[in-house]
């Protein structure tokens, strides 16, 4: 499982987790997590790796198919745009097994500029070869599946017939 360390109160200590792997780029922060009794386990449990890292970086040296759960929760879109990249989202559907689920945690943005960066994640995530890409109002964020079936990792999928998407044409008109 990849989560970012502020989100570290996941439970490792249940049967099923083998491992947590958790990214923050900003020392500060992990300083600032570490005075907080409820961040304990991620200092002290065994099951939970911390790395001082950008992730955007590190995860090009992780071994395919690795996770079977990602928890991405990055900065706003405005402060940290690469984590929210069809590059990122290529290399998460890399690393993780066929069958793995993810969370990509949005937040509540403004209601216009959210539904806007919803609705770029879920493309995004659509196009780097997830499925069962949707938004979870409830829970802030858009859930999504690497699929079991096999077909060239973080390759986007031909757009599915229909309407074109804003900004594209289809060849001939």
């Amino acid at each position: 499982m990849i989560v970012p360390c502020r989100r570290a109160t996941i439970p490792p200590t249940a049967a099923r987790v083998s491992r947590v792997v958790c990214f923050e780029v900003d020392a500060e922060v992990i300083e600032a997590v570490g005075h907080s009794p409820a961040s304990r386990p991620l200092f002290e449990d065994p099951k939970i790796e911390l790395r001082n890292e950008d992730v955007a970086r590190a995860i090009l040296a992780i071994a395919d198919a690795s996770f079977d759960r990602v928890f991405h929760d990055p900065p706003r879109l405005a402060m940290a745009g690469e984590l929210y990249s069809l590059a990122l989202y290529r290399e998460l559907f890399r690393v993780m097994k066929p069958g793995a689920r993810l969370f990509h945690y949005t937040g509540a943005p403004g209601e216009k500029a959210g539904k806007r960066v919803v609705a770029g994640v879920m493309r995004r995530l659509q196009d780097a070869g997830f499925e069962g890409v949707g938004h979870r109002a409830e829970a802030q964020g858009v859930a999504a599946v690497r699929p079991r079936r096999a077909h060239e990792w973080g390759r986007a999928r031909p757009p599915a017939r229909g309407r074109p998407r804003r900004g594209r044409t289809r060849p001939g008109r």
